[in-house]
């Protein structure tokens, strides 16, 4: 599966972005814990305390131990962590990209696939460099970031379950997002395409249930029922929310709870490490490692530059976007709507509907059968 010419070949490729992921780890992790951990040390300085507990912004009485436990992981920590994952998702789907989408592009994939080596190598030994560089930087730099924090007057305070954790949920939930971009690539014909369809499906999620909402609320503007009423559609707002959480990781510690499903009114300490959330990055991982390496031999090269390679799958991707596009057509219109026209908000919501979608039709059949000169010289 690892081949020393396959992999010196994408490095060669790929160092200046794999560098770059190793450098915003050292900066976002390490130096950044420093600098939180520097910020937090003048704060307890500053503030008027006695030994045992002072009062926090809200006045109240806040035990110090408490107080400096949760700062640790929520405001050191936690911050860390949040910086590090939102300038590797950019990362990673740029890597992505250039893996596959700019071979497609400079026609690199001909001599590529002229290699002796099957497709499915070659695609496996793509997602184990970029996996490898991604996980041995982040684990190394929060390691660092760790016994910064360890070797302080603060490394009393750490508890090591709940670092696991920080850890585990974040590097398993960006090497999903890398799997699932270099999935994406397989089937698209150029690094923009690819970059573009990645951006939309890893914000799908919310996207979809913003565009359901206008929807149903549109059919029941008279009727006053809302949204909320609806345990389907809380459900399903509620498992979009968790996929959209592990591909962002804007929330860690929202993930925390002890047995009783306390949330945030008991020691940080004492809250348990939810790890059936692994479940969705683990799914994606196991789901379109497969996919990918499916795709990416059946893929035709004299189709490259195209928007999707498969023609089977571009009515899939005319209709899904038409659809789309008209549910937010209606729903930017119907929020034009008069508030003493509310009982007629439907007819604005469909109006925009038909208007986006027709609209939207005719650009996408173009969009579809058009190459991009660009990346296919």
């Amino acid at each position: 599966m690892w081949n020393k010419a396959l992999f010196r070949k994408d490095y060669k490729q790929t160092k200046f972005i794999l560098w770059a992921i190793v450098l915003i780890c050292i900066l976002a992790l390490p130096l950044n814990t420093a600098v939180k951990l520097e910020q937090l040390r003048v704060e307890l300085e500053e503030e008027d305390y006695n030994k045992y507990y002072f009062l926090d912004e809200e006045s109240e009485i806040v035990d110090v131990d408490q107080y400096t436990v949760e700062s640790i992981y929520r405001r050191v920590l936690d911050s860390s962590i949040q910086l590090t994952n939102i300038l590797l998702f950019i990362m990673i789907v740029l890597l992505a990209s250039v893996m596959i989408g700019a071979e497609r592009g400079n026609k690199t994939n001909d001599f590529t696939f002229s290699l002796p080596f099957r497709r499915k190598q070659i695609f496996l030994s793509k997602w184990m460099l970029g996996s490898t560089v991604v996980a041995a930087s982040y684990i190394v730099n929060y390691f660092l970031a760790h016994c910064i924090i360890y070797f302080s007057e603060f490394g009393s305070y750490l508890h090591w379950d709940l670092s696991l954790y920080f850890v585990v949920y974040s590097l398993v939930a960006l090497l999903a997002m890398y799997t699932f971009s270099l999935c994406i690539g397989t089937f698209t014909g150029g690094v923009i395409y690819q970059i573009a369809v990645s951006v939309i499906f890893l914000i799908f999620p919310m996207g979809i249930i913003l565009l359901l909402a206008s929807l149903f609320d549109a059919h029941t503007a008279s009727s006053y029922v809302s949204w909320n009423e609806w345990a389907f559609l809380r459900g399903l707002e509620r498992v979009s929310y968790d996929i959209f959480l592990f591909q962002y990781n804007m929330n860690l510690q929202g993930l925390l709870y002890d047995f009783n499903h306390r949330w945030f009114d008991i020691p940080i300490q004492e809250m348990k490490a939810s790890y059936i959330q692994l479940l969705i990055p683990l799914g994606y991982i196991a789901a379109f490692v497969p996919l990918g390496v499916l795709l990416y031999e059946k893929g035709n090269i004299e189709h490259n530059g195209k928007f999707i390679l498969f023609d089977k799958l571009q009515s899939v991707f005319h209709l899904g976007m038409v659809v789309c596009f008209a549910l937010l057509g209606g729903m930017l219109v119907s929020d034009f709507t008069p508030y003493n026209l509310r009982e007629s908000r439907i007819y604005f919501y469909y109006a925009g509907f038909i208007g986006a979608g027709l609209l939207f039709y005719f650009i996408s059949r173009k969009l579809l059968n058009m190459k991009l000169q660009l990346f296919s010289k």
